[in-house]
């Protein structure tokens, strides 16, 4: 297992998942599930399910990757979970959308195939701001 910075000695950086393919979010969930400071409340496609865990087990990271009203789901989760941040994955650079994401809340944007160092080293940037 490979270790990062955890928020707490007494615990690691909680990572909420909305992914909406399958492939992707278990891909998301095993690479995460890897390093010891981190702990994935959950990995779903399923937005109100993940908002419910995270009301339990709030989430110091959610990665959002909905390619159906990603914005609203933004905005969604920064008003029931304002200290998360919240990264976007996009598939592309397209500047419409990234505005759109950024307006919405979405504190960091990851585009293209996403590679393990990449969304590993967003989650840490997102936690040491």
């Amino acid at each position: 297992m490979s270790a990062l910075p955890s928020l707490a000695a007494d615990r690691p950086i909680r990572v909420l998942v909305l992914e909406e393919s399958s492939f992707r979010r278990e891909g998301a969930h095993n690479l995460l599930q890897r390093y010891a400071s981190l702990d994935v409340v959950m990995a779903t496609h399923d937005v109100a399910e993940g908002l419910r865990m995270a009301s339990r087990r709030p989430p110091d990271v959610v990665l959002v990757n909905m390619d159906q009203d990603a914005a609203r789901i933004v905005r969604e989760v920064k008003q029931r979970q304002p200290h998360a941040r919240v990264i976007a994955l996009l598939p592309s650079s397209d500047p419409g959308v990234a505005r759109t994401l950024r307006n919405a809340g979405a504190d960091e944007l990851v585009f293209g195939v996403l590679r393990a160092a990449t969304l590993v080293d967003a989650i840490f940037r997102q936690v040491t701001r």
